[in-house]
């Protein structure tokens, strides 16, 4: 399901700010970064906002999105081999991280920025919902995923 202002959240809110109380419940996902933390927040926004972007009734194919995405994320799909994501639990293959992030069941709310990291809230609209391809997101952006909470 799609969110229209998704796109306008991911842009502008960078104060933690809360998301209603009704509609779903919160996720709160606290990430360390190693270096700047605003490096790896930028990059998991941009991806993001070409995932926003996108109408799930026209999703892109596999093509499209390689030229849709940034390089720096897409490039490691390109050399990894199925064994290679059956050996590490931690790998996708590029076609499922997709339809992953198609049907992920949260929409981002909000990020802030710490010293030695950031932390995002997504409000889960349904259940089951995934975060699993962010956490990939997100250590593709150079940082790793410290906690995962539900409220």
């Amino acid at each position: 399901m799609r969110d229209p202002a998704e796109l306008e959240r991911l842009a502008r809110n960078m104060n933690g700010e809360l998301p209603p109380a009704k509609g779903g419940f919160t996720v709160r996902v606290t990430v360390t970064s190693r270096g700047d933390p605003s490096l790896s927040l930028g990059r998991v926004r941009e991806v993001l906002s070409a995932v926003s972007r996108q109408d799930s009734d026209a999703w892109p194919t596999v093509q499209e999105w390689l030229r849709l995405l940034p390089a720096w994320f897409t490039e490691p799909f390109r050399s990894r081999t199925l064994a290679d994501v059956i050996v590490d639990e931690n790998l996708w293959t590029f076609g499922s991280w997709t339809d992953a992030m198609r049907w992920r069941g949260w929409w981002w709310w909000s990020a802030r920025l710490a010293t030695t990291g950031w932390d995002t809230l997504l409000l889960a609209y349904e259940l089951p919902y995934s975060v699993g391809p962010l956490e990939y997101l997100i250590r593709a952006s150079g940082a790793s995923v410290a906690e995962i909470e539900e409220s």
